[in-house]
């Protein structure tokens, strides 16, 4: 009687086991085609500041040359890019770069766009704004040129509905040497 039992038990736990599992994939299966998720991507344009200060008297500087590039990742950012050291500049063909002056208080806006990407389904919509690969390149006279990644401090993606500009303050170290002349050899 016990064989029968333990023959009867096998037999209802794979027989139930079977057909839970089928329940299981039409539900899943009707579920997605009643409430599909859609995956989407595209851009968004947010705004960049960028406010350049003297870092010897702290006092904005003007006239200075922002140009914002596209450039490898930082390894914050994800796994270094293949751009080859020559090409990391602001005319390399894959760039596009956008380019500004500082204005009278050492700051220049620009509006740049950025990738996005999220789903949208019936019982929510999620969205993302990737910054990484952004770099910023200033320069100005009697100062030395810096160039560093737009917003590549953080590993988290901005959310979509974050549309808060993008700060960004830099402090320029004067490139004039101790004789109070420009570091340039003369002829």
């Amino acid at each position: 009687m016990s064989d029968i039992n333990r023959q009867s038990r096998w037999f209802l736990l794979c027989f139930g086991g079977f057909w839970s599992f089928v329940l299981l994939f039409v539900f899943g299966f009707v579920w997605g085609k009643l409430f599909p998720v859609f995956h989407w991507s595209g851009s968004q344009t947010l705004p960049v500041h960028v406010t350049v200060v003297d870092a010897s008297t702290l006092q904005p500087v003007v006239g200075a040359q922002v140009v914002l590039f596209n450039g490898p990742h930082t390894p914050f950012e994800g796994p270094a890019a293949r751009f080859e050291p020559v090409e990391f500049t602001p005319e390399h063909e894959n760039a596009m770069p956008e380019e500004s002056q500082t204005d009278s208080n050492g700051r220049a806006v620009m509006d740049r766009r950025f990738q996005a990407y999220g789903t949208d389904g019936y019982f929510s919509s999620t969205g993302r704004v990737n910054t990484s690969g952004v770099w910023v390149q200033v320069n100005a006279k009697n100062y030395a040129t810096v160039t560093l990644p737009l917003d590549g401090q953080s590993i988290r993606l901005r959310d979509l509905e974050d549309e808060y500009p993008i700060y960004l303050t830099l402090l320029l170290a004067s490139d004039v040497g101790a004789s109070g002349k420009d570091d340039e050899p003369s002829l």
